[in-house]
């Protein structure tokens, strides 16, 4: 069965999750030091016995909010403007996914692609994974227009025989 849009942004957030949990972990691990369980605690209201086991059950809204609360503090030191922007996206995403909101196939592909670079800005072997999907949407949405070109140029010569007779 073929992947749906939506489909491809579940992946999107999977992917997501485990290619931004690393490198969210460590750098607000090095930065509190001693203290990251509570701060990471007060950051999303939940109780944190350990920051860093904490960090690989988060799931994308967790971890996109952590670095966006935590941004000015700590991720700007590593990322720049446009990581910034594609973190803000990436949460509007993920809640339009999360309830249950449809995407078309130019939604998809920027979900695909703010995902993929952001996961290429914090080094994650997942980009390629995503990479990958950008391109089979690519490939479907080029073989429908190929499709529907075709069907055109039929009906066109359809209409044409039916004129001329």
């Amino acid at each position: 069965m073929a992947a749906t849009n939506r489909d491809r942004v579940s992946g999107a957030m999977d992917a997501l999750k485990v290619g931004l949990a690393p490198f969210a972990s460590r750098e607000f691990i090095n930065h509190h030091r001693g203290r990251s369980a509570q701060v990471l605690q007060q950051i999303l209201g939940e109780s944190v016995q350990d920051a860093k086991g904490h960090f690989s059950e988060m799931d994308a809204a967790a971890l996109l909010r952590v670095m966006w609360d935590s941004w000015n503090e700590i991720y700007r030191d590593t990322l720049g403007h446009a990581e910034r922007s594609l973190v803000s996206e990436l949460r509007d995403i993920r809640n339009r996914w999360a309830h249950q909101e449809a995407f078309s196939g130019d939604d998809a592909y920027r979900a695909l692609d703010s995902t993929h670079r952001l996961l290429l800005a914090v080094s994650s072997p997942e980009a390629g994974q995503i990479e990958g999907m950008k391109m089979e949407l690519l490939r479907v949405r080029f073989d429908e227009q190929a499709r529907t070109q075709r069907r055109r140029t039929a009906n066109a010569v359809v209409e044409s025989q039916g004129a001329a007779g």
